[in-house]
């Protein structure tokens, strides 16, 4: 399947792939420590009617240069959620995480224990051998119908104008995701030892536990390096949330 991401599918408001369904484009940014995590308007859009595309093997995916790659998809690991408050930021930005704002989303799912996946895509190229396009907190095995954007405290989609979305902040090419439990624990690790933090391959993504409470992080790369990323969740015809996926917007 060729895939060439454009634009991006605003869903939580649409369902993924139904007739007739609205568009709606956001822009991707760039993070920056006086607006942490609001988005910078770029004139670069990415959109696809199918987010769930990224983690399929084999998935042939065209960057917007033309260059061709393999989604291959591999496990990084098991996040441990013990309060089910889901935590995604830039590790360099932990250590002034009251001062910038980073807060568990909104939307919390049962303590438990959930896989982690990266979709890579690999090239035969002078680029890098595996480039994040996707990560992926898995909480229910089942089928998306909807895709909304994630959301943290004081963060409302009728703030937002067409072209923008609420993300990540990236300053150090780096994603990571845990528990809210462990926020400051691992904000004195991500000051005092920041090296432990440091991803250096695509297909190398790094877990951080704290020895007290066993409770994890996993960090990965974010695949265009510095910027502004999408946090989505995916839900079932039900409601339920499936998952949570970092959208790196290559293409």
């Amino acid at each position: 399947m060729q895939m060439n991401r454009r634009m991006l599918l605003l869903a939580g408001v649409v369902a993924a792939g139904s007739a007739g369904a609205a568009l709606v484009a956001v822009t991707r940014g760039k993070a920056d420590d006086r607006r942490p995590d609001r988005p910078e308007p770029s004139s670069r859009r990415a959109m696809r009617s199918d987010l769930d595309v990224l983690f399929r093997p084999g998935s042939e995916f065209v960057l917007s240069d033309g260059v061709h790659g393999i989604i291959d998809v591999q496990r990084a690991g098991r996040l441990r959620l013990p309060t089910g408050r889901l935590i995604a930021a830039d590790p360099s930005w932990l250590p002034s995480w009251q001062r910038l704002g980073i807060a568990p989303y909104t939307t919390s799912v049962p303590a438990g224990s959930y896989l982690v996946t990266l979709a890579l895509v690999r090239f035969q190229t002078d680029r890098p051998a595996a480039m994040v396009a996707a990560a992926k907190l898995t909480i229910r095995d089942a089928p998306v119908s909807t895709w909304e954007l994630a959301l943290r405290p004081g963060e409302d989609l009728a703030t937002l104008a067409d072209d923008e979305f609420f993300g990540v902040g990236v300053d150090v090419a780096t994603v990571c995701l845990f528990d809210a439990t462990v926020l400051t624990v691992m904000a004195r690790k991500a000051e005092e030892q920041p090296q432990i933090f440091e991803v250096w391959q695509g297909d190398q993504p790094v877990e951080v536990v704290d020895a007290e409470s066993k409770v994890n992080l996993i960090a990965f790369q974010s695949g265009l390096g510095d910027g502004h990323y999408p946090v989505w969740i995916g839900r079932t015809a039900g409601g339920q949330v499936c998952c949570f996926l970092v959208d790196m917007l290559i293409g």
